[in-house]
């Protein structure tokens, strides 16, 4: 259960542990994670409803499906958490963002790959199987996450929010 993982962390220790996955959280929500263990206990609960929809569904998990989990699960104590979460103003998108990018860059073996050859990866241009991974996440309703460089057709490189 989710409780059990962090019930005796204290904020900061969470907010450390957990780092990589609180970047798209609106700030006040960030802030409350400090003091707040009902919002962690939902933050995290929210990546269990993500699982379930995975795992239990045929459609992708777009914002309403997974809202939809939340509702109908058998958990009750999973679904008071996440709401919780939920009605401080957390968001599906920052939790669904957030698993997009960790999955992307997170692939097996990356990291160990990543330290030997840093300079020569970041050289590479994108992959196209990269690039559908971020239309996917995209077509989700969150963040559309890519790794490397995105260049025009005429072979400029774009920056970050020029899609």
């Amino acid at each position: 259960m989710v409780g059990d993982e962090c019930a005796w962390m204290d904020g900061d220790l969470f907010l450390k542990k957990y780092e990589r996955y609180l970047t798209y959280l609106r700030p006040r929500v960030y802030v409350e994670m400090r003091t707040s263990s009902d919002v962690r206990l939902g933050f995290l609960s929210l990546f269990s409803h993500f699982a379930l929809c995975l795992r239990d569904s045929t459609e992708p998990p777009r914002e309403l499906k997974v809202l939809e989990m939340v509702i109908s699960t058998k958990e009750e104590e999973e679904s008071t958490m996440a709401k919780h979460y939920l009605d401080f103003g957390g968001t599906v998108e920052a939790v669904g963002s957030a698993l997009f990018r960790d999955a992307l860059t997170n692939s097996t073996g990356f990291a160990s790959i990543w330290g030997i050859f840093e300079s020569q990866l970041r050289a590479l241009p994108a992959c196209r199987n990269d690039e559908e991974f971020g239309f996917v996440s995209g077509m989700c309703g969150y963040e559309r996450v890519r790794r490397g460089q995105c260049l025009s057709a005429t072979g400029h490189f774009l920056d970050e929010y020029n899609f």
